[in-house]
């Protein structure tokens, strides 16, 4: 683990080199790292040929990301913003309905569909959302309670810069919007990703 950049951290994985496997001879060579905590390194993988013993390096930037929370901005006609933070953490795995919590802890965000023109999301994330290297890297998916039966499509979310989003209130029932990372760019989130949620 390399640190070339200010604020890099070489431990975000806690490699343990008697962990990693053993490559001779072998055309790929696939190693599981174990997840830490947030922060930005690069990972350095040596090449030595068996042939010559020549050495060759290729580097991978890391970034380890961990989402806090979701806050939801209610712009008010009149009076001040109405500004309501999701703490909820979602496991990795398929979105649950509902969850143990979802009255003992924050309470779901009632709206009149179409008496808004939208609801602006923010990510709360470490690294921040602010970082370059974060650019595009939060998404947002929104989720309808499987036992909902007032309305079949998902409320539109439009993505906006420094991670934030814009929820349009264009459906009717009960939803969930979780946040998370879009590792590969796919803007889809893999039962492999946690996240945050705000419902």
């Amino acid at each position: 683990m390399l640190a070339p950049q200010a604020g890099d951290d070489t431990t975000i994985l806690g490699i343990d080199p008697g962990t990693l496997p053993a490559c001779v001879n072998q055309p790929t060579c696939t190693a599981t790292l174990p997840g830490g905590h947030w922060g930005k390194a690069t990972l350095r993988v040596h090449f030595t040929s068996t042939a010559t013993g020549e050495q060759v390096t290729a580097d991978a930037r890391l970034i380890v990301v961990q989402i806090n929370s979701v806050v939801a901005v209610v712009t008010a006609h009149v009076g001040a913003d109405m500004n309501k933070t999701f703490p909820t953490a979602v496991p990795q795995g398929q979105i649950q309905w509902p969850y143990a919590d979802l009255f003992g802890g924050a309470t779901p965000l009632i709206l009149i569909r179409d008496g808004l023109s939208g609801v602006s999301l923010y990510a709360n994330t470490m690294p921040p959302t602010t970082d370059p290297e974060m650019t595009g890297a939060v998404q947002y998916k929104p989720a309808r309670a499987p036992d909902d039966v007032v309305g079949a499509d998902l409320p539109t979310i439009d993505l906006l810069a420094f991670g934030g989003g814009t929820l349009h209130v264009n459906q009717t029932g009960s939803f969930q919007i979780v946040a998370f990372i879009d590792s590969n760019a796919n803007g889809t989130r893999e039962n492999t990703r946690s996240g945050s949620l705000c419902r």
